[in-house]
């Protein structure tokens, strides 16, 4: 018999009309479970939130209290929850729709059920019923986008014959493709299933924005940068190109890559005579992050018929990676029905795991004592390694480091986060290893350098995730950078001064340009920004501070950009560097105290 949970998004008061959600971007989930009868997150009429951290335990709760039924309600609890989701209205950054159904058996009571609401003609049958779903599934869209189908069924006990045909028919009904239709032999084998699609549908969500600054070429210049680990050109098999013209890269083409910019991007200025091109949402061709570890960049003057090599190109400098996550809608479909018996305490953990991955969490792994160390079992084995800068600036000593293997979906090492990224392989050696950027480890963007952490790798999916087990001493220095885009030539300097305002860590005089410094170190901790203000008016001259930015914590291994544009103020996290290395040291300048202005307003 089976049952459900679903996770989706929307919002509404009655199937009957649109249903609108908040347009809140996120991770759309919903929760149905199922035997005889059906039980919606939230209501009926309103069972979809946006998951966050803050609401993770409201689904938890929810899950806990589903009890076990006589009957099993599949196909209409499917059914109800497809109609539904074809009312619902989401942001316009949707990038997947996602259903997972999990089920220990047959259906048994949709037809009644459906007849008792006189719902659905074709709902007559359990033959037709299931044939009309397996249509939706094959055909419908969400704000253009079909359907991702999963199908994860344990064939009960009682389930023989040509009733274990029906279970087997029901799986593949129940997905999007063959490979979709999952037939396991026990709960921990669901669980590891459950958290390999949350933990994919996680990643999919992400979107990285790739930034290249390089000096400003010749007109008609083509331009090639290469993500692999070539020494010829003509050899990248993963690379774009494109040909500078009037402030302009065009005519790109992408090559085992693509973005969602086109094949035209426009300039924009990164200081002096530097200028910088922004590709939204750059992958490679099957839609997973691009290393940049090994990147180069290639010229070719009008003419000329043999690259030239930039030899002062380099990745740490001149690349920027920028993060974002777009919505989603995921199902989760759940058997709640009395034959899963001493089995239904494993559906719900796997149920909750499935939540806390999709949340970005970390849980407890299948098949272990979550209260027991699975790392401290010499015998545990393992055939993955981790190479890392561990720890914080000069102390940071980059080593490979032998993973635990949790079970053969999932390893893990415990050690000091120390940014930057971090190379996986099989063997420890550099060779064949596989870089992970910091943009592209979960998780890593709330991680403070020094903090202890446990890295988690789930080589199935490709997916590596940190998470923080405890806190660093924030010692250290931070990195922060100014950029001015405001036309204001009353406003000729931005600076940073420590907490009590008596001096300044770090500034930067842009006189009455714009543009963007480059990256100072400064002790970390709590420090004040403020800008230097020419005379007019109310304001003499001098440096003030900001009513929307007293103050601002910089934490230790992290680089910062604090910006002065027509919108206002704004202080944003670059990401992590891994050792105080090339960037201008600012010695601090003494200043008077009655200078600095704190919460007096500059804008005009």
């Amino acid at each position: 018999m089976m049952a459900a949970m679903l996770f989706s998004a929307c919002e509404g008061n009655s199937p009957s009309q649109t249903v609108e959600n908040n347009y809140e971007q996120g991770m759309y989930v919903g929760v149905t479970g199922f035997s005889d009868d059906v039980e919606f997150y939230g209501s009926k009429q309103d069972r979809y939130e946006v998951l966050s951290s803050s609401n993770v335990s409201d689904y938890n709760s929810f899950i806990n209290g589903l009890q076990m039924g006589d009957a099993t309600v599949l196909y209409y609890a499917v059914d109800n929850n497809l109609d539904y989701l074809q009312l619902c209205k989401f942001p316009d950054d949707l990038s997947s729709v996602n259903i997972i159904t999990f089920t220990d058996g047959l259906n048994q009571g949709s037809v009644a059920l459906d007849r008792k609401d006189g719902n659905h003609s074709y709902a007559a049958s359990d033959e037709s019923y299931v044939a009309e779903i397996n249509r939706k599934i094959g055909s419908m869209k969400v704000q253009g986008l079909p359907i991702n189908a999963y199908a994860i069924g344990i064939r009960g006990k009682d389930v023989t014959g040509d009733a274990a045909n029906v279970f087997k028919d029901n799986l593949l009904k129940l997905s999007s493709t063959s490979e979709n239709a999952m037939e396991v032999s026990n709960m921990d084998e669901v669980s590891v299933k459950f958290k390999e699609i949350a933990a994919s549908l996680y990643k999919r969500t992400e979107s990285t924005n790739l930034t290249i600054t390089i000096p400003m070429p010749s007109n008609n210049e083509i331009e090639r940068f290469t993500f692999d680990n070539i020494s010829d050109a003509t050899s990248s098999q993963c690379y774009l190109e494109g040909v500078y013209t009037n402030g302009a890269l065009t005519d790109i083409k992408y090559v085992g890559c693509m973005s969602n910019s086109g094949t035209k991007v426009q300039e924009q200025d990164a200081g002096g005579v530097k200028i910088k091109f922004e590709f939204e949402n750059f992958t490679d061709d099957k839609g997973q992050s691009v290393s940049t570890k090994h990147m180069q960049q290639w010229h070719m003057s009008p003419g000329q018929s043999t690259w030239t090599r930039n030899s002062e190109f380099k990745p740490d400098e001149s690349i920027e990676t920028k993060e974002e996550r777009k919505t989603a809608v995921v199902m989760l479909i759940l058997d709640c029905s009395s034959s899963l018996g001493s089995d239904f305490t494993k559906v719900k953990k796997a149920a909750n795991d499935f939540i806390k991955t999709l949340a970005g969490e970390t849980v407890d792994n299948p098949g272990t004592d979550p209260g027991t160390d699975p790392g401290t079992d010499p015998g545990s084995g393992t055939n993955y390694y981790i190479k890392h800068p561990w720890g914080n600036g000069t102390d940071a000593s980059w080593a490979w480091k032998q993973m635990t293997k949790v079970s053969d979906s999932y390893y893990e090492y415990t050690g000091l986060w120390g940014g930057v990224g971090a190379n996986i392989n099989t063997k420890a050696s550099d060779t064949g290893a596989e870089w992970y950027p910091e943009s592209s480890i979960s998780g890593a963007s709330v991680i403070s350098v020094g903090d202890q952490v446990k890295f988690s790798y789930y080589p199935v999916i490709g997916s590596l995730k940190v998470t923080k087990i405890s806190g660093g001493s924030n010692t250290g220095t931070a990195k922060v950078r100014f950029s001015k885009t405001i036309d204001n030539d009353l406003i000729i300097a931005l600076g940073i001064a420590n907490e009590a305002g008596e001096e300044l860590l770090a500034y930067y005089e842009f006189g009455s340009s714009t543009g963007t410094s480059p990256y100072y170190e400064i002790d970390a901790g709590i420090a004040l920004p403020y800008a230097y203000w020419l005379e007019d008016g109310d304001y003499a001259e001098g440096w003030y501070g900001w009513y929307d930015i007293e103050t601002y914590d910089f934490k230790a291994g992290k680089k910062y950009t604090y910006s002065l544009t027509d919108d206002g103020v704004t202080i944003t996290l670059d990401g992590s560097f891994n050792a105080p290395a090339q960037s201008q040291i600012v010695s601090p300048k003494p200043i008077r105290k009655s200078d600095l202005r704190k919460n007096t307003i500059m804008r005009r």
